[in-house]
């Protein structure tokens, strides 16, 4: 299911998120524990199955594409689209969620360009992605 997974710099959190159907899991670390604070299922995925194998139809929904955790929250490019629209050559990742660490959302961004991955400076309130444009692929936005 294509799974991201991002560690906050202060160690203290971590979110995994799946990009075939849309799941988001938050977690709280300390050194010898790690504790589940939200679990949230956007979309359910569709799989097929044949033949001894699994696959995602092209009817699946994609969810998060990338995540980033800041000490702060937690960042989130989201597409809501199908395996389907990617193969007909729909892009992907032109939104940006936040979220608090409790994983509940704070912001939306919808970004100009799609992104492919990207980090985030929270100081600065600035966001540099890596998309796919010919006329240039490194991109910056302010948040």
């Amino acid at each position: 299911m294509n799974t991201n997974i991002a560690m906050s710099p202060d160690a203290k959190h971590m979110a995994l998120s799946t990009t075939n159907g849309c799941a988001l899991a938050i977690y709280d670390c300390s050194p010898n524990d790690v504790k589940k604070v939200s679990f949230k299922m956007y979309d359910e995925p569709i799989f097929v199955v044949s033949q001894q194998s699994v696959a995602a139809t092209i009817d699946s929904p994609i969810g998060f594409g990338d995540i980033f955790a800041g000490d702060k929250y937690l960042y989130c490019l989201y597409e809501k689209a199908t395996m389907g629209d990617l193969l007909k050559g729909h892009q992907s990742n032109t939104c940006l969620l936040v979220f608090n660490w409790k994983g509940e959302l704070l912001k939306s961004y919808y970004l100009e360009k799609p992104l492919v991955t990207f980090g985030v400076d929270e100081e600065k309130g600035i966001l540099y992605g890596i998309g796919n444009d010919p006329e240039g692929c490194i991109l910056e936005y302010k948040l």
